[in-house]
């Protein structure tokens, strides 16, 4: 995702967003796999994985261009 031209307020904000997310996406995934049935879809569980990686990834590149270029 790009950012140009971006301020550093909208990129905290947007740092935050992706933090909840991840926080909420951790906490579902931690749900599913302590009270749920043990034959969730290993498809479901793959793509969860999926999601949280790229939410990790795109929280560590505004992380980076919040210390690189805006500070």
């Amino acid at each position: 995702m790009k950012y140009d031209p971006i301020n550093r307020e909208d990129l905290q904000k947007r740092l935050r967003m992706l933090m909840s997310d991840y926080e909420d996406l951790k906490e579902t995934m931690s749900f599913h796999f302590n009270y749920t049935s043990a034959h969730i879809s290993s498809k479901k569980v793959k793509k969860d994985e999926e999601c949280l990686q790229s939410l990790q990834d795109e929280i560590r590149k505004i992380e980076d261009m919040l210390s690189e270029n805006c500070g």
